[in-house]
């Protein structure tokens, strides 16, 4: 069964899944997948830098491309994330055949680029474009221990440019300004990346191709592993709980899989344990996945009017049992924000981990 992850459907990725979805089902695999990913809504200014209808406005994008696809190919099985690609299940990376992103910011890339060491994805295509010089990229990276990743040879002023974080949010990134004919072009040279290692088998090295249009002209680069990357590289080893979200609560799962001194971690996602309201600053206990709109969209019960907001004194990478309440641990791991092909982590004192991809 062949599957692709498609995260961002703007510019470049409304033109990237008419020309993906024929790879997929070109050796006629009917089990065919591919899975949708954006957060955001298509607006009347799309329509002329984007690959889409007028009757598209107004939706989100990933819910639009889905509908689209269904109609071109009705026997292509078709996924959405209608959220960030911070939402999306760990298991749904490490279950893809490849891993396409057309992403608008630095932060962006680096939680793509933790997803899919972390989930052992074997092809990862990043794509970019540039309305100055007429620019499309590609960068092909082919993870694992000694290979380059996103991260690798940046420096400090990288860093620093990454966007900021809010309590709230992020700072929506600036419009590329790009043309849809740019974004085809770059969709394009990824869509036959794609098909070069379906027809050929995967190459060794990671590359990264710029394209011109201005110039006419055209560079290749293979890039290299830095071993001063901040990264660690590392990837996960889950194995299948045979755990149902919808049905297990919490201490039942602590109970069968971590010992009473070991943190939980839910991988690629942060803990919330307190929200803030808005208005009056009071603070009040909680416990979900940040992001997954649980319990982030209630009001304050001290002032009854503000509404209640995630703070950054108040998210955690793990938690231990010792923390959670016994009303929390009777919770459904579903109603804490943990959701199917979620995977988990539960690491012991001494650091080792135990990973488990939920169903």
């Amino acid at each position: 069964m062949k599957r692709a992850l498609i995260i961002g459907l703007g510019n470049i990725g409304a033109a990237l899944v008419r020309l993906v979805a024929p790879l997929l089902r070109g050796d006629g695999d009917a089990r065919a997948e591919i899975v949708l990913v954006d957060h955001d809504t298509y607006d009347p200014g799309n329509l002329a830098s984007q690959l889409i209808d007028r009757d598209d406005v107004g939706r989100n994008k990933a819910v639009a491309q889905a509908r689209r696809l269904r109609g071109a190919h009705p026997k292509l099985k078709v996924g959405t994330f209608p959220s960030r690609l911070e939402a999306v299940p760990l298991g749904v990376f490490a279950s893809s055949d490849v891993v396409f992103t057309c992403l608008d910011s630095k932060a962006a890339r680096v939680a793509a680029n933790e997803r899919v060491w972390r989930s052992g994805v074997k092809l990862w295509i990043d794509t970019g474009v540039s309305a100055d010089g007429r620019l499309a990229r590609v960068t092909v990276y082919r993870p694992g221990d000694d290979a380059p990743c996103h991260e690798c040879g940046w420096g400090p002023a990288d860093y620093a440019a990454l966007d900021v974080n809010h309590p709230c949010g992020s700072l929506a990134a600036p419009s590329t300004g790009a043309p849809a004919a740019l974004g085809c072009l770059a969709a394009s040279l990824a869509a036959l990346e794609f098909e070069t290692d379906l027809r050929d088998g995967p190459a060794a090295a990671s590359k990264e191709i710029i394209v011109s249009a201005a110039a006419h002209t055209h560079w290749v680069a293979v890039l290299r592993r830095d071993a001063k990357c901040r990264f660690d590289h590392r990837t996960l080893a889950a194995e299948a709980a045979g755990v149902n979200v919808r049905d297990v609560t919490l201490g039942d799962l602590w109970s069968r899989f971590g010992a009473g001194d070991a943190a939980l971690r839910v991988e690629g996602g942060r803990w919330l344990t307190s929200l803030v309201c808005g208005s009056c600053r009071a603070v009040q206990p909680a416990l979900a996945v940040r992001g997954r709109g649980l319990v982030e969209t209630t009001f304050c019960t001290a002032c009854g009017s503000g509404r209640l907001v995630p703070s950054g004194f108040h998210q955690r990478d793990a938690i231990s049992r010792a923390e959670v309440s016994a009303v929390q641990l009777d919770l459904q791991l579903s109603r804490l924000g943990i959701r199917p092909r979620e995977i988990v982590s539960f690491i012991r004192p001494d650091l080792t981990t135990r990973s488990l991809l939920l169903s």
